[in-house]
């Protein structure tokens, strides 16, 4: 019965709905539910925003692992992941310069040269 009830006015809906019209508030029942789905919305966007800090954090770590072995042994491969990660976290100048060195490493590698270039592009840009 509240099944068919409820679909009665869904041609009422449309047509308010199609003129533009909003309705007012149908009853206060809903409000605990909206603001149940608010904290949840609010619960699911903390915890999205503490994995992604954890994950940044995580990124950091491993670059600063990859650099120390960098300088002792020096690769091309190395410095150009490390210059991946750096754009990752949109630190461009950062980036420019891990990809230098790798440029420096390779045989004028034309892959290298493009990722210097858009880096110094989101470089300029974020400036």
């Amino acid at each position: 019965m509240q099944y068919q009830r409820r679909y009665q006015f869904t041609p009422l809906l449309i047509a308010i709905a199609a003129a533009g019209m909003s309705l007012p508030a149908t009853s206060m029942a809903t409000e605990p539910n909206q603001t149940r789905v608010s904290s949840q919305r609010a619960s699911v966007e903390h915890t999205t925003q503490t994995q992604a800090l954890a994950e940044q954090q995580e990124i950091e770590r491993q670059i600063k692992r990859i650099e120390a072995k960098l300088k002792t042994e020096p690769k091309e491969k190395g410095w150009v992941i490390v210059g991946d990660a750096y754009m990752h976290l949109k630190r461009y100048n950062e980036a420019v310069s891990a990809y230098q060195n790798a440029y420096l490493l390779s045989e004028d590698s034309k892959d290298v040269r493009a990722k210097i270039k858009r880096a110094l592009n989101h470089a300029q840009v974020e400036q």
